[in-house]
């Protein structure tokens, strides 16, 4: 994985050690990079806390864009929860009636890798 990651141009984290276990959420969009996912739940924002920086178990999160169209392409945050922390990229809204968090841009210069079908073939 840890591979694949390079070869994606992910960040990779120098604790990560090669018997790294990868916890991969993937949300997907019919829209551009400019739209983030809709809404994360209550479980998959305690998991990108719980392996926040942990070497043993990394959370990437993987958002699959444009699906649908002829060129779909998919940006990688390895660590989300350090990067939404930090205020770097996605940010979390209030809680709503069904137990998922809406999730809205932090700010419009994009972060995270970009990955077009080509690219992953």
């Amino acid at each position: 994985m840890i591979k694949f990651l390079r070869r994606a141009g992910a960040e990779i984290m120098p604790y990560w050690p090669q018997e790294t276990t990868f916890h991969l959420e993937v949300k997907t969009t019919c829209g551009s990079l400019s739209v983030p996912p809709p809404f994360i739940s209550v479980y998959q924002k305690q998991k990108m806390e719980l392996y926040d920086q942990k070497a043993h178990d990394a959370y990437i999160l993987v958002c699959v864009l444009r699906i649908g169209r002829k060129c779909p392409s998919i940006r990688l945050y390895t660590n989300p929860w350090s990067l939404m922390k930090a205020g770097r990229i996605l940010q979390l809204g209030d809680r709503n009636s069904k137990g998922a968090y809406p999730v809205s841009r932090k700010e419009k210069k994009t972060l995270g890798n970009v990955l077009t079908s080509q690219t992953l073939v």
